[in-house]
C-alpha cells in the first residue's frame, strides 16, 4: 500500500481499539493530534485535492530529524517517570 493511500481515520480507529482490547491506554495528546490530522486531510482533500499530506508529514521529518535531535529526546524521556501509558517522544521542531 502506498502511503497516499492510508486512511488516517481507519488506521488510528484501528489504533485505539487494538489498545483497548489490550488494557493500553492512549493518552489525550495521541487522539487529539489524531483528530487534526483527519480534520486536515478532509479539509486539505475537500480544497486542494491533488496535495498529498502524508507526503508532506514525511518530507518535514526527513528533513528536520537528526541524530542530536534524537540523542536530546533519550536525555527527556529519561528524566520522565513512567505513567503507565504509553510515551511517545518526537524530535523538537526546527526553527
Amino acid at each position: 500500500m502506498d502511503l497516499a493511500e492510508l486512511d488516517i481515520a481507519a488506521m488510528l480507529t484501528a489504533l485505539t481499539q487494538m489498545a483497548q482490547r489490550h488494557g493500553i491506554e492512549v493518552p489525550s495528546t495521541v487522539t487529539t493530534v489524531g483528530r487534526a490530522l483527519v480534520t486536515l486531510e478532509g479539509l486539505l482533500d475537500e480544497f486542494i485535492p491533488d496535495v498529498n499530506m502524508i507526503q508532506i508529514i514525511s518530507d518535514h521529518i526527513a528533513s528536520s530529524t537528526s541524530k542530536k535531535d534524537f540523542a536530546k529526546n533519550d536525555e527527556i524521556a529519561g528524566s520522565r517517570k513512567p505513567s503507565g501509558a504509553a510515551q511517545f517522544c518526537l524530535p523538537p521542531p526546527t526553527s
